[in-house]
């Protein structure tokens, strides 16, 4: 999906997509993080945000997000999320509307608030030093 949607280097220039991608590895250093801060509770989790407001999500645990079809997971451990169709729909259907469009479907969605209340709370430690 970045391959489709996301930033490129083309003839050593970068080129900004129409998605923004990230990945967090979790690791002893992000857990905290992850867990505390996002409230992710299941790795893999899949979430797709417009702006800071959270319009899609869904984990390993299968929960039932903003979708009736939660991704399949295989493997032990973390697992690996190998449907991504559902998360490819819904990046789709918001890429088809218009500005006034999204906005008007922005004021239906519940946002929790965690991802602005994460980087509010990320962006500077006890010292009151960016961290980045």
């Amino acid at each position: 999906m970045a391959i489709d949607y996301g930033d490129v280097v083309v003839d050593r220039h970068a080129q900004d997509g129409q998605v923004r991608f990230a990945t967090v590895e979790y690791t002893d250093v992000t857990a905290r993080f992850i867990q505390e801060q996002l409230q992710i509770q299941a790795v893999p989790t899949l979430q797709l945000y417009k702006g800071k407001v959270k319009v899609w999500e869904s984990s390993k645990a299968g929960e039932k997000c903003d979708d009736d079809h939660p991704p399949t997971v295989v493997g032990g451990g973390k697992g690996v999320i190998k449907n991504t169709m559902p998360l490819k729909r819904e990046i789709q259907s918001w890429l088809e509307l218009s500005s006034q469009e999204q906005a008007a479907r922005l004021e239906q969605v519940h946002d929790d608030g965690i991802l602005e209340e994460a980087i509010e709370d990320s962006f500077f430690d006890d010292n009151h030093y960016a961290v980045f």
